[in-house]
């Protein structure tokens, strides 16, 4: 028997949250915030999938903020990441 192995992107996490975002259900949320704290676990040698996990998390501590000015551009920078796909 062969064991896949599945490898996380921050733009898979981040297309993940943003559905979740749409969703509205606080355990999708919650579920794709966890893949996303443990997504710097998963090793990788590729500078940009390293540079959008950085991003990725500046971005989930923005859309906890509290002004909406913010929050609504964390959202437009998930989207792009969540469309980079790296």
């Amino acid at each position: 028997m062969l064991a896949s192995v599945v490898t996380e992107t921050a733009g898979g996490c981040a297309s993940t949250l943003i559905a979740a975002i749409q969703s509205g259900s606080k355990e999708r949320i919650g579920s794709a915030l966890n893949r996303i704290a443990v997504l710097p676990t998963h090793h990788t040698s590729d500078s940009t999938e390293l540079e959008f996990r950085d991003l990725l998390s500046d971005l989930v501590e923005a859309l906890g903020a509290q002004e909406t000015r913010r929050r609504t551009l964390a959202l437009k920078m998930l989207a792009h990441v969540a469309s980079a796909r790296c």
